[in-house]
Parts: structure tokens; C-alpha cells; sequence
């Protein structure tokens, strides 16, 4: 009998935890990651964050900083500084 009344009050507090947690948008879930740092700031500077954050449905390819690093530094760079040539692809 103890250990149900464990296993029903592990349960509860699974159940109570995962009622709290509400779903993440694509913006959210790439800033979330480390690994997609890049990525992320690319998003914000290229102002596409409000747009990612909305309901969708979206198809992202999510390159990882290391994809990023085999970028060539100068692109990397006009991409940061042109907002515009950012958000076109």
C-alpha cells in the first residue's frame, strides 16, 4: 500500500509539472540551445524572431555553430550587417 501511494504521488507532481510547461515556439526552442547560438542571433538580426514565434507551421533547417564556422568569416559578416540579404532566404 506504500508504495502505491508513492508511485500515485510521483505521479501527481509528474502530472502537476508537465500541466505548467506550455509548448515553446521555433524561436524559443533555437534560443534555448546553445549549439544553435548562431542561428539565433541571425534570427533576431534579421527581425524573423516575431515571426518564428508565431503559430506556423514552419520547416526550419537549423544549422549548428559548427556548420556555421565553415562559413567563410566575410560572409558571415556582410550576412550581419545586411538585414535584408539575411531575411530574403
Amino acid at each position: 500500500m506504500e508504495r502505491r501511494s508513492w508511485l500515485l504521488g510521483l505521479l501527481a507532481v509528474s502530472l502537476a509539472g508537465c500541466a505548467s510547461m506550455q509548448p515553446k515556439n521555433v524561436a524559443e526552442v533555437i534560443a534555448a540551445d546553445p549549439d544553435l547560438s548562431t542561428l539565433s542571433k541571425l534570427i533576431r538580426e534579421a527581425g524573423l524572431a516575431p515571426t518564428l514565434s508565431g503559430a506556423g507551421p514552419f520547416t526550419v533547417f537549423a544549422p549548428n555553430n559548427a556548420a556555421f564556422q565553415a562559413v567563410p568569416a566575410k560572409t558571415m559578416d556582410e550576412l550581419a550587417k545586411n538585414k535584408q540579404l539575411l531575411s530574403r532566404y
